[in-house]
């Protein structure tokens, strides 16, 4: 993904695993705009850190509702008036499409795979939306597959 943005533009590439900063180094190798952090997303935001915009994919599942919150709060205040925030992960249209979908699982005998969805924490595309809107974001949503979504979040002007 940080291939794709500009040379000039600064990155900072976060992730918690030593390995992942690893495999990123080896693939961004020649990169000068980017910096390489070690470091959990809430941690990362802990820093004051500000920007332009902000692209996560596939890291905020790891996360529990309370935190996604935490997170888009930190991203929020982050950003200025106009900027934005993409977010690409795995979830659920709602807690009713889950239990739909656990139960073509268990119906298709691959019950197995409700325990590794479990270990993870997908978000609640519904209610992420109402949560978003709630910090101040202008929400647009796009799913891409049967689990994986799209949340294109923008920073307008604060409703205070």
């Amino acid at each position: 993904l940080t291939l794709m943005i500009n040379e000039h533009t600064a990155v900072d590439a976060v992730d918690i695993s030593v390995e992942m900063i690893r495999l990123a180094k080896q693939k961004l190798a020649g990169r000068q705009n980017v910096r390489f952090i070690q470091d959990d997303l809430l941690g990362f935001f802990e820093t004051g850190a500000a920007a332009d915009a902000v692209v996560s994919t596939y890291a905020v599942h790891h996360l529990t509702e309370s935190e996604k919150e935490l997170l888009c709060r930190k991203i929020y205040g982050c950003l200025k008036p106009g900027e934005l925030a993409v977010i690409g992960d795995l979830g659920f249209e709602s807690a009713a499409v889950k239990t739909e979908y656990y139960d073509e699982l268990e119906k298709s005998g691959r019950g197995d795979l409700i325990k590794d969805i479990e270990d993870e924490f997908f978000w609640d595309v519904e209610s992420a939306v109402s949560m978003m809107a709630d910090i101040g974001f202008s929400v647009e949503v796009k799913k891409f597959s049967e689990l994986s979504w799209g949340f294109h979040l923008g920073k307008g002007y604060n409703k205070q």
